[in-house]
């Protein structure tokens, strides 16, 4: 029996994750300004530090901001096309599906008709650099999924599809967030090559790909179609792995939290470790059930209060926004330590009703601190803590970006500058059971000098 409650959330979430996005690959102007700079740096023949620095930048937002659609892609595609799901949720996840593809394919179509006639960039662009997450290839692997005859049919096969039930995709935007996906898809449509320029695209690609593997023969190119090239880097791990972090784990760290505590964890598997710095690379605040917020004397809205209800102890920026979620959702992880502010009651109460003001806020994908009205994980703990009580939370400029990782907050707790370490689970001794006290500071401070050891696969 088809859960629709689920599907229905799978959608919305996925739908968030593409409005999320949109800013990264829709910021053509800066695009077309930084790849103009970068063109007439590479016909000079050389890049600056700087100018090779904020190349990297550029090209690492868009990287991250790809995988993410990608991802979207992948998780809406069997909602779309199965023919036990019902309307409308088959059609609401094809229309969020197609906003995915055409952010997808046109911001590539951009890059690569930009990037194609100069070999310096591209050779730039094709570059590894591991400070900002960039594999070797990145370029040609977009280059080549653009062209791509297996993705030129889907896209031709999906905007078939779009016409042949539009009447049914303009009805199914029920609610304000699939509305803005439509708007989006409107004033963004898909743009793909029609049969004859996309024989001339690959006929262009296969030649580049000739002389490139021609001048640089240690540089073989294996290459991905186009929902291999990656998936979403906030969360893909191993669908058939079980977590280590149990039921029975999850009880016994439970009984040691208290409002305000914040729940730094890593995924054994995850492709976002590759693009943040440290062994624990997420972080959520633990804000508490409904009750324990109530004898805070917590204030916010009814409808904040209706929607962190029931199971709602967890405040946490994720790829579809920050939202609060249960514990069991946040704790889906293989290592967990809980560090706690030293705050007075009082202070705990502001910390986490600064903290509520943001739920609902979509992900930003930029990882830009100096804008409020998006966040990652580690900027919602940011703006709820900072400044209250005797706390502080400076930010270090990282790859051109300033940043707070969740690492700075790990190491504030094992100095005892204004939060204390509370427990770990998954590294050194407490690899099958949670550790509390001072041995699990032991055991943190171990693991952030690289040398973590994990439980047994």
């Amino acid at each position: 029996m088809v859960d629709t409650d689920t599907l229905s959330e799978s959608i919305r979430t996925a739908a968030r994750s593409v409005l999320s996005v949109a800013p990264v690959m829709l910021d053509v102007a800066s695009a077309d300004r930084r790849l103009a700079e970068a063109v007439e740096a590479a016909e000079r023949g050389y890049f600056s530090p700087q100018e090779d620095e904020w190349l990297r930048i550029a090209f690492s937002k868009y990287i991250l901001a790809r995988e993410g659609l990608h991802e979207a892609i992948a998780e809406l595609r069997p909602i779309a096309f199965e023919k036990a799901i019902p309307s409308p949720l088959c059609e609401q996840a094809f229309l969020v599906g197609c906003a995915a593809a055409a952010l997808l394919v046109n911001s590539a179509t951009f890059i690569v008709e930009h990037v194609r006639k100069s070999p310096p960039l591209r050779q730039k662009l094709d570059e590894a650099e591991p400070r900002f997450g960039i594999p070797r290839k990145k370029y040609t692997e977009i280059y080549r999924s653009l062209t791509s005859p297996n993705n030129l049919l889907a896209l031709h096969q999906s905007q078939l599809f779009a016409r042949q039930r539009k009447a049914e995709l303009k009805e199914c935007a029920t609610d304000p967030i699939l509305k803005e996906v439509a708007s989006l898809l409107e004033s963004y449509p898909l743009q793909y090559p029609k049969f004859r320029q996309s024989i001339q695209s690959r006929i262009k690609y296969r030649f580049y790909s000739l002389m490139r593997r021609n001048l640089s023969g240690y540089q073989q190119a294996l290459f991905a179609v186009f929902e291999g090239s990656g998936r979403i880097v906030a969360e893909l791990r191993n669908p058939l792995r079980e977590k280590a972090v149990t039921t029975e784990v999850r009880t016994e760290i439970h009984k040691h939290l208290q409002p305000g505590d914040l729940l730094v964890t890593r995924h054994h598997q995850a492709m976002s470790n590759l693009f943040l710095p440290g062994f624990w690379p997420h972080a959520a605040f633990f804000i508490g059930s409904i009750d324990r917020r109530r004898e805070l004397n917590v204030s916010c809205s009814d409808s904040c209060w209706s929607r962190s209800g029931d199971d709602i102890e967890v405040l946490e920026a994720k790829k579809d926004g920050v939202l609060f979620r249960p514990l069991a959702e946040t704790l889906q992880v293989d290592y967990v330590s809980i560090i706690r502010p030293q705050l007075s009651t009082e202070q705990v109460r502001i910390g986490i009703e600064r903290g509520l003001t943001h739920e609902g806020k979509l992900y930003d994908f930029t990882f830009d601190f100096t804008r409020a009205d998006r966040m990652v994980c580690t900027e919602v703990i940011y703006r709820s803590l900072d400044g209250v009580g005797g706390i502080t939370l400076p930010l270090t400029e990282r790859a051109g970006r300033l940043t707070l990782s969740a690492e700075d907050l790990l190491l504030k707790a094992i100095r005892k500058d204004g939060f204390e370490i509370v427990g770990v689970f998954g590294i050194g001794e407490a690899a099958s059971h949670p550790i509390f006290g001072e041995q699990a500071r032991t055991l943190i401070q171990e693991s952030m000098h690289g040398n973590p050891v994990s439980y047994q696969e």
